[in-house]
């Protein structure tokens, strides 16, 4: 059941995941259905959601860098391969998290090819350069470190695994929550495949893919080609302009090679471009409750104040009545396909990724040398208050590379009682991210230059209206890591795993962060207080702070029969420190934030049983992180302007479960379930009231951002020979409890702190959602296949990322993409 996922398998016979995380802690609590059963690599030319006996179909993992049997791995995985994310309308990364429960994707409000991913309590809440994450994602082995362009197309995808828990010792630096290993389908040496399909759908959605797999030498080397584009018009009408926003334009790529030199020698090299075009995206008021600004600061913004030069009738403009009242500047839009916005925004994001992987078999061992580069490219511009009014701006640009290299050993020794992995990583980093902030509550708002202090250029007695924060941010980050980790089976049935890794961090900031003339690049100030040079090149401050770590991992796991594994294991995963790109007004903000560790113990069940037609997984976990890694948005003392900061909360606890459940209940019939818990607290986090402020208040009530306490997901899939094809179906029901989309739940005031009002939490709140999806449709033993398909049938149009904007009583939020539907066909051959 092919949308634009998959390779050159045959029209798939739904080959199904092993549902995965049961809703425990609750009393009573059904296990809930979702997802299928489906092998995460190498799957079968005709995957199928039963094996030939009527069971489950294995699932093969590589969450200890060897495949391995999914329910004989001591570790929490959720597993999908490329024809189950197909059949589940899966179109691009964030949609992953769907069914897997646990796991928390949001599109960064700045850029929407940017990703926050959550998993188990911990999150990273921006999408800056100098901000790590905390769930690492790699690309066929390759790490990817900026989360720009991740929420990129799927194409020709093998499998994706979500593992959880730290990975600090396999997978290393910021895997502290987790990780994400996405790989694509290789080239196959012994015959030429491939697939042609099309999508029609609703808002003129046209989605086209197109595979080739091409033997060049028989049994030696072989190409294969995949680029897929995809177009949809907007469904969003600015009612200020009459224009469309969110449509989609994008264009990805992909190229590999692979040699076999020798019977023990291979190489695999891959290229792959990615092109994301959209007018968007559009954010609509969700909430006005007052505002700091005046008659004259809303003035400013509509009567052409150019270059910080006043127009003639200044003080016309400024005292006209026909000015609406300050509170009525944002107006709440009910209507979920329209906005007002002052400005068109925007998105442009390019990624290119180059990799390279040299695997030589030494006979009980294997070793593997792996490289790869990235590049990417990006620019947007947001109207971030969703009013008709320019009151809060931003543009982002990033052009940002990154080069990597992995040597890595694993095999068998002690007469294949001891299983091992070890290596060497070795990262570099580079390039620029930058942003410009129009706040019309600026830094120096409606400033009357007189005599000497005017700018050069701008004459005295100039009225400046408002300003431009520029913040500019050349990162240049170094690390390198070393690993180690094996497994000695001390019986049959009792195994023994422990591993180390020591990672070093070397990370360099040079900023050039300022405040301009409004909607200029012309600097008024610098942010640093020391730097007292104002001109454009010399707003500069920068420094460079070294991070190193030991992380490790620890458990046994025990057979109690062939399919029956139970484990417990303890691990610590490690979160590089950083600078805050958006230092401003305090030198002390420059100081780097520390890493987070997380130490975390986790016990666990794999099993199968009424021979293989059931499987249950259940892991339930708890950690303690130190020096949480978290966002605020605090004032500036003295101004109205806002700044978001990276602090570090000092101790976090999570107590957590999660559970996979599947049945096989006749040959042609799957059904599936998943559901999580996650119950995360602040046990110790003070930070200042203010920007800077000596005076520091308790957090430890924060709610979390970006974290439900609990989701669920169920499903079930048919399939069934008729006549000469298979008819196949699907229906899905995912399921996500309320989560928070501010930084806090404070507003900071001077030296004072007010809890806000239920009103002002309920705006930034996004609501508990269901959302329900389906296909059905039927593939000819020729290869011609047709299948009609609908996302969100509901049409829930919730407000899924919030912004709380406090000091101008605004919320702003972007809502659910609406009910999509259409038809597709394929031929695979």
């Amino acid at each position: 059941m092919y949308r634009s996922l998959g390779g050159d398998l045959k029209m798939p016979k739904l080959s199904k995941r092993a549902a995965v995380h049961l809703l425990g802690g609750v009393a009573g609590a059904a296990m809930l259905l979702s997802g299928g059963i489906a092998r995460a690599e190498d799957a079968p030319a005709e995957a199928a959601a039963t094996d030939q006996n009527g069971g489950l179909q294995e699932i093969i993992v590589t969450a200890r860098k060897v495949s391995e049997k999914l329910q004989d791995v001591p570790v929490a995985v959720t597993a999908f391969s490329g024809a189950e994310l197909a059949s589940q309308n899966a179109v691009k990364v964030s949609e992953i998290a769907a069914f897997t429960p646990g796991f928390t994707t949001i599109e960064a409000p700045s850029n929407p090819t940017a990703l926050q991913l959550s998993i188990r309590g911990q999150v990273q809440n921006d999408a800056l350069a100098t901000l790590e994450p905390s769930v690492g994602t790699y690309l066929d082995g390759v790490y990817i470190a900026r989360t720009y362009g991740l929420n990129g197309d799927l194409l020709d995808i093998s499998s994706v695994q979500v593992l959880k828990g730290p990975q600090g010792t396999l997978f290393g630096r910021n895997t502290s929550a987790g990780a994400v290993l996405l790989e694509t389908n290789k080239p196959k040496l012994d015959a030429v495949s491939g697939s042609i399909v099309a999508t029609y759908g609703r808002f003129n959605e046209i989605d086209g893919t197109v595979i080739l797999n091409l033997p060049v030498i028989k049994d030696k080397f072989a190409l294969r080609g995949a680029v897929k584009y995809r177009n949809r018009d907007g469904y969003t009408t600015d009612t200020v302009t009459g224009a469309k926003y969110d449509n989609v334009d994008n264009l990805t790529g992909r190229i590999s090679a692979f040699w076999q030199a020798t019977d023990t020698i291979s190489l695999t090299a891959s290229g792959e471009w990615y092109t994301y075009k959209s007018d968007g995206p559009a954010r609509q008021v969700r909430r006005v409750a007052g505002t700091a600004l005046t008659y004259q600061q809303l003035a400013s913004t509509q009567f052409g104040f150019v270059a910080g030069i006043a127009p003639a009738n200044t003080a016309a403009a400024l005292n006209q009545a026909t000015q609406p009242p300050a509170s009525q500047i944002g107006l709440v839009n009910s209507d979920p396909r329209t906005v007002s916005l002052n400005d068109k925004p925007f998105t442009d994001t390019k990624t290119r990724n180059y990799n390279l992987t040299a695997q030589f078999d030494l006979g009980k061992s294997t070793l593997k040398l792996i490289g790869g580069y990235r590049k990417i490219t990006s620019a947007s511009n947001i109207d971030l208050d969703g009013t008709p009014y320019l009151l809060l701006q931003t543009t982002g640009y990033q052009d940002l590379h990154q080069w990597s290299g992995e040597v890595q050993l694993t095999g068998k020794i002690m007469d294949d009682k001891l299983d091992y992995a070890a290596g060497v990583t070795y990262f570099t980093e580079g390039g620029f991210d930058r942003s410009t902030s129009n706040n019309a509550v600026g830094f120096v708002p409606f400033l009357a230059f007189v005599g000497a202090l005017a700018p050069a250029g701008i004459p005295a007695g100039t009225f400046v209206p408002n300003t431009t924060g520029l913040y500019r941010g050349d990162i240049n980050n170094k690390s390198f890591g070393i690993y180690g980790q094996a497994s000695y089976h001390i019986t049959d049935k009792l195994t023994f795993t422990g591993g180390l890794r020591w990672s070093s961090d070397k990370k360099s900031l040079l900023t050039r962060n300022g405040n301009a003339l409004f909607n200029t690049t012309v600097y008024i100030s610098c942010n640093i207080p020391s730097i007292t040079t104002v001109a454009n090149d010399n707003c500069a401050a920068g420094r460079s702070d070294t991070f190193k770590r030991l992380s490790y991992t620890a458990g046994l796991d025990y057979k109690v029969t062939p399919d029956v594994l139970i484990y417990a294991k303890a691990g610590r995963g490690y979160r590089s420190g950083g600078q805050n790109l958006r230092a401003n007004g305090d030198p002390a903000t420059f100081t780097p934030f520390k890493p987070e560790m997380n130490d975390e113990q986790e016990i666990g069940i794999k099993s199968e049983f009424l021979d293989h037609k059931v499987r249950l997984n259940v892991a339930a976990y708890h950690n303690q992180i130190s020096d949480a890694q978290r966002s605020l948005l605090l004032n500036v003392p003295g101004s109205t302007n806002l700044l978001t900061v990276l602090y570090n909360a000092e101790k976090q606890e999570t107590y957590g479960v999660e559970a996979d459940l599947a049945a096989a209940v006749t040959p042609y019939l799957t059904l599936s379930a998943s559901g999580s818990i996650t119950d995360p607290k602040y046990k110790r986090y003070t930070q200042p009231i203010a920007f800077g402020s000596s005076t520091f208040v308790d957090h430890s009530g924060d709610a979390f951002v970006a974290v439900p306490k609990s989701s669920f997901t169920v499903a079930a899939d048919f399939h069934q020979r008729v006549g000469p094809g298979k008819l196949t179906a699907r229906v899905d029901f995912s399921w996500v409890d309320k989560y928070y989309g501010a930084p806090d739940l404070f507003t900071y005031a001077g030296t004072t702190i007010t809890p806000n009002s239920q009103a002002a939490i309920d705006s930034f709140t996004t609501p508990a959602t269901g959302i329900l999806g389906g296909n059905i449709g039927y593939e000819s033993d020729s290869g011609i296949s047709v299948t009609v398909w609908g996302k969100n049938l509901t049409d829930n149009r919730a407000f899924t990322q919030n912004l709380y904007i406090g000091s101008l009583g605004i919320t702003s939020s972007k809502r659910r993409d609406p009910l999509t539907y259409g038809v597709t066909l394929g031929f695979h051959f």
